[in-house]
């Protein structure tokens, strides 16, 4: 089980809605549990993480089969936009991305994969990760989220498509 402590007032909207339903005050501590998901029964395990910074950093370039076959999960597609009409969505080496309606799949651009749980031990320090959320973040061990679900973290990288040519 992953535990942490809920958010003061006014940092998050998920938060400040527990705590309204809690009837707790803006500064009570307030401590959560929550549970792990761990892959499913039958699905092959990850492969071994990658070992050197450089490895690391050569997934953003791997395809989306070699990820696969690693055990990462793809999470979501995105779309690049420019830094006018982004919006308060993620930013990414310049880039900003911003998730992409069910209807638009063709508009994506890139995907967000999530790397394995059993590799979160492995993760060098300074790691460039996004979040489910898509936030912009660093890694840091043990200060970086450790929560599992389906088997991986809820974090990863952001991959750019490769299209055939129309």
């Amino acid at each position: 089980m992953a535990t942490g402590k809920l958010h003061k007032r006014g940092v998050s909207q998920v938060a400040d809605a527990i705590r309204d339903g809690l009837g707790a005050k803006d500064d009570d501590e307030i401590h959560v549990t929550t549970p792990q998901f761990m892959r499913p029964a039958g699905e092959p395990g990850p492969a071994a993480p990658p070992s050197t910074p450089d490895d690391w950093e050569a997934l953003r370039s791997a395809s989306r089969w070699e990820l696969k076959e690693r055990g990462c999960r793809c999470w979501s597609a995105l779309v690049e936009v420019d830094e006018e009409s982004a919006g308060p969505r993620a930013r990414r080496r310049g880039a900003h991305y911003e998730d992409v309606d069910e209807g638009e799949l063709r508009l994506a651009t890139h995907e967000l994969w999530l790397l394995p749980g059993e590799w979160y031990s492995s993760i060098p320090r300074g790691f460039g990760i996004i979040d489910i959320f898509g936030t912009d973040e660093t890694f840091e061990p043990g200060k970086t989220d450790d929560d599992i679900r389906f088997g991986c973290l809820s974090f990863g990288i952001v991959i750019p498509l490769k299209r055939s040519p129309s």
